[in-house]
């Protein structure tokens, strides 16, 4: 029922230049009779509609973002990008998301326009996300083996000179680097 509707609303705000997806959560990447709620809908959903993942909720899924990524290209329009795995005040380098998998998949095949940088598990995050600067995540060992980040990621590289900040995070819109 949720995927039919999400169908309809992806055909009505089509002509409008407007699309409509999901935000992933923890509980949408758990097993449910050997699949997840995550698959079943957008398996169940057109091209059209937005898989917004969310790279930490994916791993406290119990699922790896690269993994997941590649069962949806053309499909990431937007994405979180937010450490797990290295502590509450870990950012993107310092934990264990495969970024270079990440940011490759979603400049070659993902049709990312959108990263959203966030930061949830800090007693101070937007200082934490401070510290998600584009220098910070250039310099990370990962990033660096892939040519570096203007290379792979020329969307962070205008969020830089943007500074677009919102909320508990910053963004950064692949198509005005361009």
């Amino acid at each position: 029922a949720h995927a039919k509707m999400f169908n309809d609303l992806a055909d009505k705000l089509a002509p409008l230049g407007m699309f409509i997806g999901y935000h992933a959560h923890k509980h949408d990447f758990e097993l449910i009779e050997g699949q997840s709620a995550w698959d079943t809908f957008f398996h169940n959903t057109k091209k059209e509609v937005i898989c917004q993942l969310d790279t930490s909720n994916c791993r406290d899924g119990g699922q790896d973002p690269v993994d997941v990524l590649h069962r949806y290209p053309g499909r990431i329009r937007s994405i979180h990008i937010k450490p797990n795995g290295g502590g509450p005040e870990a950012v993107i380098g310092e934990d264990k998301i495969n970024w270079p998998g990440v940011f490759e998949f979603c400049e070659t095949q993902g049709n990312t326009d959108w990263y959203v940088v966030e930061h949830e598990t800090s007693k101070q995050p937007l200082d934490t996300v401070a510290r998600t600067s584009l220098l910070q995540i250039q310099n990370t060992q990962a990033v660096r083996t892939l040519g570096g980040i203007s290379t792979l990621c020329p969307a962070l590289s205008a969020a830089a000179s943007l500074g677009s900040r919102i909320g508990g995070g910053w963004m950064a819109r692949r198509t005005l680097a361009a």
